[in-house]
């Protein structure tokens, strides 16, 4: 089944694309924020046009394990979306995984193995930070 995994950011929102036979991923594409609705359907347009079977969302948990902030908002996102999915009869799988520390984990695939800074061109960070949830969702379906 492919699934997408997505690192919803107010600014930004990373999308990474997988699939649960092979649980491999790769960054996909970036989708710019222009209010929760809007993210919505760009990421059902997705699905439709590529035939995913499941959304994986992060969530950011405290280091401690609470919930924040940050959690809160991205809770009531994902709540929305099954919402909006549940609502239109859309055949999707919704779940989600800790993405505590993914943005620093994305960082390190686009530095080098020296440690050196690459050219990054905006939101391939976020592409990246989606993909390790995508990754982190991977193993725990082994």
């Amino acid at each position: 089944m492919k699934i997408l995994g997505v690192d919803y950011g107010s600014k930004l929102v990373g999308i990474a694309s997988g699939d649960s036979v092979n649980k491999v991923s790769f960054p996909k594409c970036v989708i710019h924020n222009k209010g929760d609705d809007y993210v919505v359907e760009e990421i059902l347009k997705i699905c439709a046009d590529e035939d995913y079977g499941c959304v994986v969302f992060g969530l950011p948990f405290d280091v401690d394990g609470g919930k924040g902030e940050q959690y809160n908002k991205v809770n009531r996102f994902i709540g929305l979306f099954e919402i909006t999915v549940n609502d239109r009869g859309v055949g999707l799988c919704v779940d989600s995984v800790d993405e505590v520390f993914s943005s620093f984990e994305a960082d390190v695939y686009l530095n080098d193995f020296k440690g050196k800074k690459m050219r990054k061109d905006i939101g391939d960070r976020d592409m990246m930070a989606a993909k390790v949830i995508l990754d982190r969702y991977f193993t725990g379906l082994s």
